[in-house]
């Protein structure tokens, strides 16, 4: 096993490793050295975090999008407990900022819409006129309505089957059946209405 300084060497002194699976043959055996490290001084806490950082982006790049969020996690959490960024506006930094990104898009491919629009939405905060983060902002709220579409559809479903197998009539299902109706349409014309 390498250590901190000989992989950082390796990696970023070999224009080859910046092939994303190139990169991740060469960290990966080494991941363990990069999670358990003590910092014994800044500089090696630099290496790590830029080492998990670009280890994570990697990972994502040749889409193992469940694995890379955990590094993706532990980046950003090694940011902000830097001692040194912590009166600083961590979204000033670009790899922060390109860690919060990519954060945001594995969650939205993971379908954790809820989650990934905060990363998104943190970042429209401090770039409020791009274009790009305020189209996914908007995907992650239309998506976001999709298992509320699905249980009314669901209630329906079953209302439908309690009526027609069971002939089974009642007030309360075809209230529920309306309700679930008027339910879809406005999930429909609130999805289609976000800009």
């Amino acid at each position: 096993m390498l250590k901190i300084d000989e992989l950082y060497d390796l990696i970023y002194l070999d224009e080859s490793t910046k092939d994303a699976s190139y990169f991740l043959t060469i960290v990966e055996p080494n991941i363990e050295l990069l999670l358990k490290t003590d910092f014994g001084d800044y500089k090696e806490r630099y290496k790590t975090t830029r080492l998990i950082s670009d280890f994570a982006i990697a990972k994502c790049k040749v889409g193992e999008f469940h694995t890379a969020l955990p590094y993706l996690n532990n980046s950003i959490f090694l940011f902000e407990t830097d001692e040194k960024l912590m009166n600083k506006d961590l979204l000033d930094e670009s790899l922060y900022t390109a860690l919060i990104m990519k954060r945001g898009e594995t969650l939205y491919k993971l379908r954790k819409y809820k989650a990934a629009f905060a990363d998104f939405k943190k970042l429209t905060q401090k770039y409020p006129n791009n274009k790009s983060l305020n189209n996914w902002c908007i995907q992650c709220r239309r998506h976001s309505l999709e298992y509320l579409e699905w249980l009314f559809i669901i209630l329906i479903v079953i209302n439908l089957l309690l009526k027609l197998i069971f002939n089974f009539h009642s007030i309360f299902l075809s209230i529920t059946i309306i309700i679930c109706v008027v339910g879809i349409l406005a999930i429909f014309l609130y999805r289609n209405s976000i800009k």
